[in-house]
């Protein structure tokens, strides 16, 4: 009897928690990773071989995201030309001195538009010296 108590006590406590089976399902579609147990298969499952699946599954996913991390293309930036462009489109408002004052809004989007417009004219350059230009 007291032998019989204990069994199933263990078997309880081995038995795959549903907070398991929900986190197993959830890493499942977040890793897009085939489904290595089916719902009956997981529920079936002790606690020791879902949180090693468990562990597998998060170490799948942070290698997924460290991937797509470092193949992310990022965007083309030069430091020194939107530096020179801030500056004279500082400059420029100072001068200016406009009569309303300037909100940061406006100087965002001055900036911004001006860099634009110094990436086009860097480029354009680039491709006159490809063609041959300056000999």
């Amino acid at each position: 009897m007291v032998l019989d108590k204990k069994l199933k006590e263990e078997l309880l406590q081995s038995d795959v928690t549903p907070a398991q089976i929900k986190l197993i399902n959830e890493l499942y579609s977040e890793t897009d990773c085939k489904q290595q147990y089916g719902q009956e298969e997981l529920a079936r499952l002790d606690k020791d071989t879902a949180s090693l699946h468990i562990q597998y599954l998060k170490d799948l996913k942070s290698r997924q995201y460290q991937e797509r991390k470092n193949h992310d293309h990022v965007a083309d930036f030069d430091k020194i030309g939107f530096g020179m462009v801030y500056k004279l489109v500082w400059k420029y408002f100072v001068d200016v001195k406009k009569t309303p004052a300037m909100d940061m809004r406006t100087f965002h989007d001055t900036v911004i538009s001006e860099y634009k417009v110094f990436k086009q004219a860097q480029e354009a350059c680039r491709q006159f010296v490809k063609d041959g230009g300056l000999q």
